[in-house]
């Protein structure tokens, strides 16, 4: 795998910004019911950033050279993802045999085990078939690694088969033309799944049901942040250039939408978000912030969003219903709580230093050929 390291500092702060939302949307669903949000956003953003992670695939030369690139890839994936999570998982062992009654430790087990061949999706499909409502399942959260790893072992491989099928080198423009194709039939499915029409009601939007942990209907969203890395990758440092206003217009629209405090239809509400979080990635808005205090604190929360992801629920989900730690008073959950958050971001700079980095700097070697 071929490519100088990726970073943009606004895409850290968005980084941040979504995972924010995610750790706010679990604590308190009914103060930050749009939160959850975070995770399309988080979708878009991958997308973005290893869309240039194709192009050593479909250039090589032939398909040995397809295959190894492949494998290359995946691998990538894998040790970039599994020792934080595997952490995640011993450490939340330890909590929950500590903390939680027998009773929530075999849902906890299977949720893990299912995490770890990246099956999450499934394991929530089963124990929480509907996001939205309370679980019982303290390791849900790990649906959206599943649904990135499926993604991102299929769509390499349909694009060596369109390659085999047309039998054509793909360049940069005609892998950009089949993104849009997969685009559009993701797109379609996304619709013919969440859309409809009624007789005297007109057309009526679903919400999610178990639809909301499929790979089927988010791959609209990687696909979308994949058009738009490979238009970065092409264009380079050349910046869109807009008024400060309409960044900051932007920057209002994008923030509006998460701490909304209405529900909004979920399919609208991603359809919204994704829209958004394209246009705040493509002209750069977060770069037009003026507190470099402020800038700076997200781009530290952006570089260990991952582990902060991985670490916040299991650390929640204790602090809100393990009968140890309630402490009687009317407001008893809220010192737990409060600790669990800070142990979120104390055990988050952990991980991203010595876990993260560790296999990170290690697979750029790897890559260099050093």
């Amino acid at each position: 795998m071929s490519g100088a390291p990726f970073f943009r500092d606004d895409i850290q702060i968005l980084r941040g910004v979504a995972v924010i939302a995610v750790l706010v949307f679990h604590l308190d669903s009914d103060v930050f019911p749009n939160g959850y949000l975070g995770v399309d956003i988080f979708f878009v953003i991958s997308g973005f950033v290893l869309a240039r992670k194709f192009l050593p695939i479909v250039n090589a030369e032939d398909s040995n050279g397809r295959m190894r690139e492949l494998v290359s890839f995946l691998s990538y994936r894998f040790w970039r993802l599994t020792p934080a999570l595997l952490l995640t998982i011993l450490l939340g062992s330890l909590l929950f045999l500590a903390l939680m009654p027998i009773p929530t430790h075999q849902t906890y087990a299977m949720q893990s085990l299912l995490s770890l061949i990246y099956l999450g999706n499934v394991g929530a499909i089963k124990l929480s078939p509907n996001y939205f409502e309370a679980t019982s399942n303290p390791m849900i959260h790990t649906w959206s690694l599943a649904v990135e790893w499926q993604f991102y072992s299929f769509f390499p491989i349909a694009i060596l088969l369109s390659q085999a099928i047309f039998k054509t080198s793909f360049i940069k423009a005609d892998l950009q033309d089949l993104m849009y194709l997969m685009f559009a039939v993701s797109s379609l499915l996304f619709v013919s799944q969440h859309f409809g029409y009624q007789f005297g009601s007109g057309i009526v939007i679903q919400e999610f049901g178990t639809s909301y942990y499929s790979p089927i209907f988010r791959a609209w969203e990687f696909i979308t942040g994949c058009i738009l890395g490979l238009k970065f990758h092409a264009q380079g440092e050349e910046k869109i250039r807009l008024n400060t206003t309409w960044h900051y217009l932007i920057l209002v629209v994008f923030v509006l939408q998460l701490i909304y405090n209405q529900e909004l239809n979920q399919v609208l509400a991603s359809i919204l978000i994704v829209g958004i979080t394209s246009l705040v990635i493509y002209v750069r808005s977060f770069l037009v912030l003026r507190s470099r205090i402020l800038s700076s604190l997200f781009v530290w929360v952006g570089e260990r969003s991952y582990s902060i992801y991985l670490i916040h629920y299991p650390l929640v989900f204790i602090a809100k219903q393990s009968p140890f730690l309630n402490l009687g008073a009317e407001n008893g959950r809220q010192i737990p709580t409060l600790l669990a958050v800070v142990l979120v971001f104390v055990s988050a700079d952990f991980m991203y230093k010595y876990v993260e980095l560790k296999y990170k700097f290690k697979l750029r070697r790897s890559n260099d050929g050093t």
